[in-house]
């Protein structure tokens, strides 16, 4: 398993875990996506961010969640999981799912960023259990997405 992990701010780390497929991610682009994210909301701790293959975000969503199959993202807030004090969470993302869910690379870069920024709403508390919760979720993602 080669493992690769980039530090591409003081408060954003990627990790590329099992990296079997190849995938472009601009990281200019994501550095400012995210470094609006942390002024924006005022936050400043580090987040990371790991790129993993089906098999291993199935077994997180059936871990953490009791649902026995692959999806896109998974959030886990510090408040939850880690006892990190500098660390705000973890983003879990499957490239392979989307790319596979998204056949056509422009709706695939789109969606890697607009499903980071809804990762990153989850981790400040973000949700969409209801009608309302997820209209203000959904505000704040194509704003962000607008807005850079």
């Amino acid at each position: 398993m080669k493992n690769n992990i980039f530090i591409v701010n003081k408060y954003l780390n990627l990790y590329f875990y099992n990296s079997n497929y190849f995938f472009y991610i601009d990281l200019f682009f994501l550095n400012n996506l995210f470094l609006k994210l942390y002024i924006f909301f005022n936050i400043n701790k580090y987040i990371n961010i790991i790129f993993v293959d089906e098999i291993y975000i199935k077994y997180l969503n059936f871990k953490y969640r009791n649902i026995n199959k692959s999806t896109d993202i998974l959030s886990f807030s510090n408040l939850n999981f880690f006892s990190n004090n500098f660390l705000l969470g973890e983003i879990i993302i499957c490239p392979n799912y989307i790319l596979k869910k998204y056949k056509y690379k422009n709706i695939y870069t789109y969606n890697i960023f607009n499903l980071l920024i809804h990762g990153f709403l989850h981790l400040i508390n973000f949700n969409h259990n209801n009608l309302f919760d997820y209209r203000r979720m959904k505000f704040y993602e194509l704003f962000f997405i607008k807005y850079f």
